[in-house]
């Protein structure tokens, strides 16, 4: 009896310690709502997480897990990682009002994410409120919210709380910037940023269909090449900011992930192609000229990598080369700009620019760096600087190109003009010569009719 008492005993404490351990961690894990007027808040702090590296863990699994980490405060980071990761924290409503919520996954690149939101503490009494499938491996017309982000409802009732659940593996970097948001904040904000989106994007287009305009015209492949660089960063940053999943390719999620290194790929070459017009490199630098083309050829790879290896390693292979092509730039734009070609300082300055946001992009991407505006914002700004600069670098050039066909057309009337010079003082000589001829021969005539006048005359004189 007593060892059956103490086995029901044992089982009583190791019950009341997890259900102890499961509320003591979730005690930490509450984002509080107190306020009526609350709109918005980032979640990033009372997280508790969970690797299952079988990825065959059920949600009563996870529930009953004791093996949960609680995180250090900050955007939840968990690196290139294909297995499942589970996160879980609390929210909680200390209103009289009902909040009607929405949970917001701030990252578009993640291919499959579970949400549950459960009540219930202890293993076995938690009951199972909704629950969404989302990812960007998933047609786009089954999210529950249709926006960039993966976005779900979460009502929470008056004096209530609910503990949410995520399940999460992807192919990709795994970053779970995490905001909860009242219903009607989300569609306000969200119709700002949408707004910036339609801007940054429309003066992308613009730039794109000017230019190819132009190439019409003149038919000047910088032109061309310029177009094609900027269509492709256009691509990569919709890509990249689900904005092309949730408008451009909404039922094609196999591109999704191909389309980020494929559009790398095709940016690569157009803007090695760029970078060999715009600078003469041909001529003006052999050396360099092979360099860029050889960053050229390493980009096509970029884009057959995607279809016969891992999308990690086919990251890694874009980022290298990449930063190969911007220094390349910078060096043959320092080559080049030492010979005359005023228009690679603007080469030289783009190809630093886009290095740095990049490196800062990997950085952050890789966990050496957090989540934060800069972080979140510095690829698409050193994009658009960079478009803006291949166009002041494509201006300069057409200028110097006009500048010297100014200068060769001047020189060519004052060359023209030299030789009407010389043609006249050809002409005057010749016609001072001729002068002096025509009077030499008066002079001569003349002398011959006063000797011969002489002569008649001494003739006559002699004969009389």
């Amino acid at each position: 009896m007593f060892s059956v008492f103490s086995v029901g005993a044992l089982r009583l404490i190791v019950g009341l310690l997890i259900a102890l351990w499961h509320h003591s961690v979730l005690a930490t894990a509450a984002l509080n709502i107190t306020d009526n007027r609350f709109e918005t808040s980032g979640i990033t702090s009372g997280i508790a997480y969970l690797r299952d590296a079988t990825g065959r863990l059920t949600l009563e699994d996870a529930h009953a897990d004791l093996s949960w980490i609680e995180l250090e405060n900050g955007i939840p980071y968990l690196g290139y990682d294909t297995a499942a990761h589970w996160l879980r924290f609390r929210l909680i409503n200390s209103t009289q009002e009902p909040v009607d919520g929405m949970l917001e996954i701030a990252y578009p690149s993640l291919d499959s994410i579970s949400v549950f939101h459960v009540t219930g503490t202890a293993p076995g009494s938690e009951i199972v409120l909704s629950q969404y499938v989302l990812g960007d491996t998933l047609p786009f017309s089954e999210r529950p919210i249709s926006n960039r982000h993966f976005v779900t409802p979460v009502p929470l009732q008056a004096q209530s709380q609910t503990i949410i659940y995520l399940r999460i593996q992807s192919e990709n970097t795994l970053i779970v910037p995490l905001r909860f948001w009242t219903r009607e904040a989300f569609y306000q904000i969200g119709q700002r940023n949408l707004i910036g989106q339609g801007l940054y994007f429309g003066v992308l287009l613009v730039m794109v269909l000017y230019n190819l305009f132009i190439y019409v015209s003149v038919r000047h492949r910088s032109y061309l090449y310029y177009a094609g660089a900027v269509a492709a960063v256009g691509l990569f940053m919709a890509a990249l900011q689900g904005i092309g999943f949730q408008y451009l390719w909404p039922d094609l999620p196999w591109i999704n992930n191909r389309i980020l290194i494929l559009s790398v790929a095709i940016y690569g070459v157009c803007a090695a192609a760029f970078t060999l017009s715009l600078l003469y490199l041909k001529s003006k630098s052999p050396p360099h000229y092979r360099m860029v083309r050889a960053v050229a050829w390493l980009f096509i790879m970029v884009g057959g990598s995607v279809f016969v290896v891992a999308y990690e390693y086919a990251v890694i292979f874009a980022g290298v080369v990449c930063i190969l092509s911007a220094v390349s730039g910078v060096l043959a734009g320092r080559a080049t700009l030492r010979k005359g070609q005023i228009q690679a300082r603007y080469l030289i300055l783009a190809n630093i620019t886009i290095l740095i946001s990049g490196l800062i992009f990997i950085a952050n991407k890789s966990g050496i760096m957090s989540l934060n505006w800069l972080t979140a914002n510095i690829l698409p700004v050193g994009f658009m600087f960079l478009v803006v600069l291949f166009s002041f670098a494509l201006a300069d050039r057409i200028n110097q190109e006009r500048r010297q066909k100014f200068a060769a057309r001047n020189q060519a009337l004052r060359n023209e003009q030299r030789a009407h010079d010389e043609h006249e003082r050809f002409l005057r000589a010749q016609y001072e010569a001729k002068v002096e001829e025509l009077n030499a021969n008066r002079k001569l005539h003349e002398q011959r009719a006063d000797s011969r006048a002489k002569s008649e005359f001494l003739a006559t004189m002699s004969h009389e």
